[in-house]
């Protein structure tokens, strides 16, 4: 995770460093860590985002709700 948040510090415009580092936060299981980094991926990348990025995002969501589920 380091590398990636290594090439935000250096590039803080760089849309892929954080959606790489949103799939590695999600991959150890710090979801809200991982939403923030994919939304601002995107946000950065705009309409050259793919669509991978929005399903990841979606896939982090879903297991948010699954460990914390909000009540109703």
């Amino acid at each position: 995770m380091t590398q990636y948040q290594d090439k935000i510090n250096r590039n803080p415009s760089d849309g892929k460093a954080y959606l790489d580092l949103g799939k590695a936060l999600e991959n150890a299981g710090q979801l809200q860590e991982a939403i923030a980094c994919y939304q601002r991926g995107i946000e950065l990348l705009g309409d050259a985002v793919h669509l991978v990025y929005y399903r990841n995002l979606a896939e982090a969501l879903i297991e948010q709700d699954k460990v914390s589920p909000n009540p109703v």
